[in-house]
């Protein structure tokens, strides 16, 4: 916890989280990702992870790697009925 609250106000607030993730993660992590795993562990709703609310570096890997395979499921499924719609038009055209 400590790590990431920065400056040392007794909470992890959202660019905070953001750099420390970063940082033990060793990768770039977008804004819109880190306000969902934000949202996702803020039980209090206040915008800022306080200790009790803060988990280990591995659950928020976890999280993020759940995101991500959810996004990417949606984005198949968007793809497939993207596919179906443009076969109804060119059998409908056919006709």
């Amino acid at each position: 916890f400590n790590k990431f609250d920065v400056n040392s106000d007794g909470e992890v607030s959202l660019s905070e989280l953001k750099m420390g993730l970063e940082k033990e993660l060793k990768t770039e992590i977008s804004e819109k990702r880190v306000t969902e795993l934000m949202k996702i562990f803020d039980t209090s709703g206040d915008g800022a992870l306080q200790l009790d609310e803060f988990v280990t570096v591995d659950r928020f890997r976890n999280q993020l790697e759940a995101l991500a395979r959810e996004e990417k499921r949606l984005a198949a499924e968007a793809e497939q009925e993207k596919k179906r719609q443009e076969q109804e038009v060119l059998l409908a055209e056919a006709k």
